[in-house]
């Protein structure tokens, strides 16, 4: 028996490296029963050094140059050898004793996919809340979440995998599905509870509640419609977690600058000023009158996205082809960085390092 574990990532160096180490810890958990296991990484074209963390890991990378977490997942598994597929998200830590309990659901043989509890770290009350809510209802419905879903191969493709016409709650689609499935077979579907996955509750920090409550409103009205917009599901997609401070806070009004890879393949500069000011510090320049609507938006007004036709193009973010030695089109929703102009190029990153820390200077709280 072969196990393979899939994560779908998409600019996540901030937290990556820890939790591969705990998904490779918990894969652990499969030796005792004599499998072998893979873990695959799905780099979702990322602008930062997910990738490279990724394989530092020691784990099989795959690239996916569109950005929707369906078409991550699929490419992991059209990568996966496995005889069962685990999806972990990049921002989740499931424990050793999570692993076992899969184990045990797959050693049954009576089990065709399933999924696990959650529980966030540091959550308010409202978070937790919305935690026991899907809990409950993931129970009831047999519905896993998109952070850990457990799936045999050869069910996951004929179910055709995840829908790659929704940008959010696939996970659902794929459980309906797969129960379908499991009624004609006279199998099941299992939602683990005795070990809840620990997974972060960083989008309750990123977005306010008002944005949340509207999103679950018109998707609600419009009957799913919002499902199959990128534009509507811009909480998965606008990058927001690959601006958020290292260290400081999103209304602090703080520039922080941070060479975030170890071998300084690339530099991440982050800026936090008001947003009609203007700034010029080593190359990076701040204009209110950039093509990209910057982030946020003023209430009442509606975000705008680049079509999925632009996935290849770059309109925003000034890119030296000449200079670039990273082949792989860059991201339509990475480009809208509060109307910055960053050099794309690696090469041409690594060359503006020292002028870059030596013009900020450090960082004090």
């Amino acid at each position: 028996m072969k196990i393979s574990v899939v994560v779908p990532a998409f600019n996540e160096e901030q937290g990556l490296a820890a939790s591969l180490r705990s998904i490779r810890d918990a894969m652990m958990a499969f030796e005792a029963f004599g499998w072998t296991s893979e873990l695959i990484v799905c780099d979702n074209n990322s602008t930062d050094c997910t990738a490279e963390l990724a394989r530092e890991a020691g784990a099989q990378v795959v690239f996916e140059p569109i950005n929707q977490i369906s078409r991550a997942r699929n490419a992991g598994a059209a990568r996966a050898a496995g005889d069962w597929l685990i999806f972990v998200d990049a921002d989740s830590h499931p424990g050793r004793e999570l692993f076992l309990d899969v184990a045990h659901a797959i050693q049954d043989g009576r089990c065709i996919a399933g999924g696990s509890t959650v529980c966030f770290d540091n959550p308010d009350r409202g978070v937790a809340f919305a935690g026991w809510v899907w809990n409950i209802t993931s129970r009831i419905m047999r519905w896993g979440a998109g952070s850990f879903i457990f799936c045999e191969a050869a069910v996951f493709r004929e179910a055709g995998g995840f829908s790659q016409e929704l940008y959010a709650a696939e996970e659902i689609d794929l459980f309906r599905r797969l129960k379908r499935i499991a009624r004609r077979s006279g199998r099941k579907i299992v939602i683990l509870h005795r070990h809840p996955l620990r997974t972060s509750a960083r989008k309750a920090r990123l977005y306010t509640q008002r944005e949340a409550l509207r999103f679950i409103g018109r998707t609600v009205v419009q009957r799913g419609r919002t499902l199959r917009s990128v534009e509507e599901c811009y909480q998965w997609y606008d990058g927001r977690r690959g601006r958020q401070a290292y260290g400081g806070s999103r209304a602090s009004g703080i520039p922080i600058a941070s060479a975030t890879c170890r071998n300084l393949s690339c530099i991440t500069v982050t800026l936090r000023a008001p947003m009609r000011a203007r700034c010029f510090w080593a190359g990076v320049s701040f204009s209110s009158a950039s093509s990209s609507k910057p982030y946020p938006t003023p209430r009442g007004t509606r975000r705008t996205f680049p079509s999925r036709a632009g996935v290849r193009s770059s309109t925003t973010m000034a890119r030296s082809s000449a200079a670039s030695n990273d082949p792989r089109p860059s991201s339509p929703y990475a480009s809208s960085r509060r109307g910055f102009s960053v050099p794309q190029s690696r090469a041409a990153a690594c060359a503006s390092t020292e002028s870059t820390a030596s013009a900020i200077g450090p960082y004090r709280a």
